[in-house]
């Protein structure tokens, strides 16, 4: 089983033990493969899917809660290993060149023992970044139509997100260079011990003993400023793209209401030409 909230909403032992109370009975033994990320790449990558869940509040270094319980690593693989046992954590660094073949999905499957040539279903790259624009342009929608509702996931959003994925082509969202080397400091100690623990030693190579140097090269902004004609040219677009669906929809509609007729009317003069049509 595979769930990132395990993460995020387990947050004391007794709860990790909860879990491993429920899954005891099925398995023999039971091991933990942690994704580690480096912290200001999570803190970015986390503020667009925060926006694209919904959320409407600006990009800013997190509060002392939200730090300890979403970026603190060694405390989270401490809690794990207290319930489940140290020799039962694998822990493995988020980062393209620890990985094998660079791919997350290979890497777990090594992991596990599993061979990666199998013929498993792939589907395709998803939750990728908006850029600047797209996401503070979906921020501001957020407000107007928000995507959780007393019923549920609101129906009026539909897949706007893809669609502004479409035109995510600009530069991505950041914060300055000096609040992030700010915040990394903030794990310095802790990725040191995880580092020490799970990985041999902490790294020399780089500004963090625990990851590598940031790799991400794509331009990025600290400021974003949505001017009106740029609001409405995505207005309009989203419009187009929006009326072409609603265009589709209806012709399969239509299509669908002409096969049903043309069976009705079969029924009604006695002639059902195949077997299906009867059952239906």
């Amino acid at each position: 089983m595979s769930n990132e909230h395990c993460s995020s909403h387990l947050l004391v032992d007794e709860e990790v033990a909860w879990l491993k109370d429920a899954l005891a009975p099925m398995f023999d033994r039971i091991r933990v493969v942690v994704y580690l990320r480096r912290q200001d790449d999570y803190l970015l990558s986390s503020y667009s899917t925060a926006v694209k869940s919904g959320a409407t509040h600006t990009l800013a270094i997190p509060r002392e809660r939200a730090l300890h319980i979403h970026y603190d690593h060694w405390d989270l693989l401490s809690r794990w290993a207290r319930v489940f046992g140290r020799d039962n954590i694998i822990a493995r660094r988020f980062e393209k060149a620890s990985l094998k073949s660079g791919d997350v999905v290979d890497d777990f499957l090594d992991c596990v023992g599993i061979d990666a040539s199998a013929a498993f279903d792939r589907p395709d790259t998803a939750n990728e970044s908006l850029d600047a624009e797209s996401l503070e342009f979906l921020r501001l929608f957020n407000e107007h139509i928000p995507r959780l509702t007393e019923e549920g996931i609101s129906p009026l959003r539909d897949n706007v997100v893809p669609l502004l994925s479409q035109i995510s082509k600009g530069p991505l969202l950041t914060l300055p260079e000096t609040d992030l080397a700010d915040f990394m400091a903030l794990f310095r100690v802790s990725n040191a011990r995880v580092a020490a623990e799970y990985f041999g030693g902490a790294r020399t190579e780089s500004d963090d003993p625990l990851f590598a140097p940031r790799s991400d090269t794509r331009p990025r902004v600290t400021d974003v400023t949505l001017t009106a004609e740029r609001a409405v040219e995505i207005c309009a677009w989203l419009w187009q793209n929006k009326q072409a669906q609603v265009d589709r929809v209806t012709e399969r509609l239509k299509k669908k209401r002409g096969e049903w007729e043309r069976k009705r009317k079969r029924w009604a003069a006695g002639k059902p030409t195949q077997r299906r049509d009867a059952a239906e």
